[in-house]
């Protein structure tokens, strides 16, 4: 006899908020790396000893905190919710595509702000560093990027991440219950089957979008770039794109992990 566990909208939300909020506090070295990687090239040690040399290796973790509880309980909840909304008790396919496209389309632009914000303030950084200021902070960063662009600066790069978000959410929201569901059924342990499930979808998510992440990232680095150069193909062609996907990898399964431990503790 199969088993399966359905989660609710409001176990959605809780996970999904404990899990955002923990995750950046272990995650964020690798993150932080992915974008070293993602804009100035060079290997994963490399990345990570510059940043580290530099005292960056946790720039952000308190906003990325923050924002990712909000982010990530608003996605689970919203794709629960809208899923019982068009397909009630026992929805199709169809319909979970459906509510984890909207999903997606809810949650993508805090996702683009705050990165553009991490990013600007790594930057700004380097840039105080040389006029022998002080670290700047978040407050300052978030002037910066408005009086520089306007409103229109947070949402740079955001079609890169709404893509980067259209190809993740689905893969991860569907993905995770349905492979965990069918590993229930062998181990009987739902903490861990939903270990093993949300960890093979994240990763495949992550693998497939990480070119869209790549490009919203370098746009986000440069604030007179509005596309991504030419030159970006130019003498390793399209594996650019997918520069730091082990970083992303290791982030996603480390959010897994979160909501894993969560589970434990219930």
């Amino acid at each position: 006899m199969s088993v399966e566990y359905k989660q609710t909208s409001g176990e959605a939300l809780f996970s999904g908020t404990f899990a955002g909020a923990l995750t950046p506090f272990s995650s964020q070295p690798f993150f932080n790396s992915k974008i070293e990687q993602q804009t100035n090239g060079g290997s994963l040690i490399e990345a990570f000893k510059k940043l580290t040399l530099e005292k960056k290796i946790y720039n952000g973790v308190m906003i990325n905190s923050g924002v990712n509880a909000a982010v990530y309980g608003a996605q689970y909840f919203c794709y629960k919710k809208i899923l019982k909304i068009i397909g009630g008790e026992n929805p199709s396919k169809k319909q979970e595509v459906i509510a984890s496209l909207w999903s997606a389309f809810f949650t993508f632009l805090p996702c683009n702000a705050t990165e553009m914000v991490i990013i600007r303030k790594g930057l700004m950084i380097d840039e105080f560093k040389i006029l022998n200021r002080a670290k700047p902070t978040y407050l300052q960063v978030i002037l910066d990027i408005y009086r520089n662009q306007g409103l229109k600066g947070f949402a740079k790069g955001w079609k890169f991440m709404f893509l980067r978000e259209l190809v993740f959410v689905p893969t991860f929201c569907i993905g995770g219950p349905w492979i965990a569901n069918i590993i229930l059924n062998f181990i009987h342990n739902k903490p861990i089957s939903d270990l093993i499930g949300g960890s093979l979808a994240g990763a495949s998510g992550s693998s497939v979008s990480h070119f869209a992440d790549t490009n919203q990232t370098r746009l986000k680095k440069d604030q007179q770039v509005t596309r991504v150069p030419k030159e970006l193909f130019q003498g390793v062609g399209t594996r650019c794109f997918y520069v730091g996907m082990e970083l992303s990898l290791f982030t996603m399964i480390n959010r897994i992990i979160k909501d894993f431990q969560k589970q434990l503790h219930k």
